[in-house]
């Protein structure tokens, strides 16, 4: 995945989270353009992040959002976090052998009913991986994984996970952005 670029952080802290992303879209090390839209929305307390090639990202949040709402659909009630990485892991997967998504997912969001963080990313195959700390993506991933690990302490701010998300953004010397 370092090929595509990209620098990814979410922090979780007391019943708060922040991600941190840049907008360039890179090729190798040629910056191709300065696109906005790297963080989708799938619900009011659901995010999903695609590091990695462009065009699969915005086709696999395309299809994350129509599973969402075939799930509300049938369910009558949002979908969780916890259901939404299962079903995205399971479309990793199904996929592995045929056509692979050459995308790491993050996925951020609230429980509906506890409002607790829940983090979790996965890699090209579908295999999950929950975290209650921070998560990393992109090409960047192993130096902002060093910074976060040195600045994210137990239930943070949100003042002091957007100071943090802030501070990881410098050392990167790219242009970040904060929700």
């Amino acid at each position: 995945m370092n090929h595509f670029g990209g620098a990814f952080v979410a922090m979780a802290g007391d019943r708060c989270f922040a991600i941190g992303v840049d907008h360039l879209l890179v090729e190798g090390d040629f910056t191709i353009a300065e696109y906005e839209k790297k963080v989708h929305q799938i619900t009011p307390h659901l995010f999903i992040m695609n590091p990695g090639r462009f065009s699969e990202s915005i086709q696999f949040s395309e299809l994350m959002s129509y599973h969402n709402r075939k799930y509300e659909t049938a369910e009558k009630k949002p979908m969780s976090p916890e259901v939404f990485a299962s079903i995205a892991s399971w479309e990793l997967y199904s996929r592995k052998l045929r056509s692979p998504v050459s995308i790491n997912p993050i996925i951020v969001g609230f429980y509906p009913d506890t409002h607790d963080v829940f983090l979790s990313t996965l890699d090209i195959a579908g295999c999950e991986t929950r975290k209650k700390d921070f998560v990393t993506g992109g090409s960047a991933q192993n130096m902002l994984m060093g910074i976060a690990e040195s600045f994210w302490k137990p239930n943070m701010t949100p003042e002091g996970l957007f100071e943090v998300c802030f501070l990881l953004g410098l050392p990167s010397a790219l242009t970040h952005s904060l929700l």
